[in-house]
């Protein structure tokens, strides 16, 4: 009888230390996980505020390029009443919209990420 406790009592200490390591197992798998994921949310949100308040600034260069204002500073700038040595990228069709066009793009792409972490998280 007492061996058929004792053989009991060792099974049961071996399915237990099989269920330990594969606890810890898992535990050891996701800890980085969770460790990652605060990180990457810390970070996100910093850069998140920044983008968010240079949106502001984006809006108003989008409503400045294309305006009667922007045409007139180009044909300024063209017709030489503005000094060439002054940084005048805004009088730049391609560069003002390129970067109008990647922040729509970077809206799209926060919507499909919102629209995933919503649906699945």
């Amino acid at each position: 009888m007492i061996l058929i406790c004792v053989t009991v009592i060792i099974e049961i200490n071996k399915g237990s230390e099989k269920m330990n390591k594969e606890s810890v197992k898992r535990i050891e798998h996701f800890e980085p996980i969770l460790d990652k994921s605060k990180e990457s949310v810390d970070s996100f949100k910093k850069s998140l505020e920044k983008f968010n308040n240079q949106c502001k600034n984006a809006k108003e260069l989008s409503d400045y390029y294309g305006s009667e204002e922007w045409f007139s500073d180009f044909d300024a700038y063209e017709n030489g009443e503005i000094d060439k040595n002054i940084k005048c990228g805004v009088l730049s069709e391609d560069e003002v919209f390129d970067v109008i066009e990647e922040y729509r793009s970077i809206a799209l792409e926060m919507l499909d990420t919102a629209s995933y972490i919503l649906k699945n998280i």
